[in-house]
């Protein structure tokens, strides 16, 4: 039975459409979805972002070059990790050279186990819906990420 459950909890987590990925306590990924491997494909993210690479690392090189979210991420990253902030959420910008989107960041403890979920929701269309009544555009600033804990 523990089998047929375990196989069930990897499908549905497989065919989840957000991105995620499973981090160790280091910020070590130890699994990946579908949708996350996907998205680092069409977007040349490499290995860097599959299982085994660090995210926590990854993200702050990216702070440290000057990336103004990977600088709020971090800093969310570490809270939750550390067990400073139960969960955190930050809506970012992460546009393409073909298409302005934004996305939701969700980190999430697991239930009981050390390990984070990182969750990657694409909120372009609700943003644009939510926006358009008002014809105003969604915001383009990447240095005012909003991070809610």
């Amino acid at each position: 039975m523990a089998d047929r459950r375990s196989a069930l909890v990897a499908a549905a987590f497989d065919a989840a459409p957000s991105e995620c990925a499973v981090l160790a306590p280091d910020g070590r990924i130890l699994a990946v979805n579908r949708a996350w491997l996907r998205f680092g494909t069409q977007n040349g993210a490499g290995s860097g972002c599959g299982v085994g690479a660090n995210y926590r690392r990854v993200t702050e090189r990216s702070a440290a070059a000057g990336d103004d979210v990977a600088a709020v991420v971090v800093s969310a990253l570490v809270a939750v990790l550390e067990g400073h902030a139960p969960r955190a959420r930050l809506d970012y910008p992460c546009h393409s050279p073909t298409e302005q989107r934004w996305f939701r960041l969700r980190l999430e403890p697991l239930r009981g186990r050390p390990e984070l979920l990182v969750v990657h929701d694409d909120i372009t269309e609700h943003l644009r819906e939510v926006l358009r009544p008002e014809g105003r555009a969604p915001d383009n600033d990447r240095t005012a990420p909003r991070a809610d804990r």
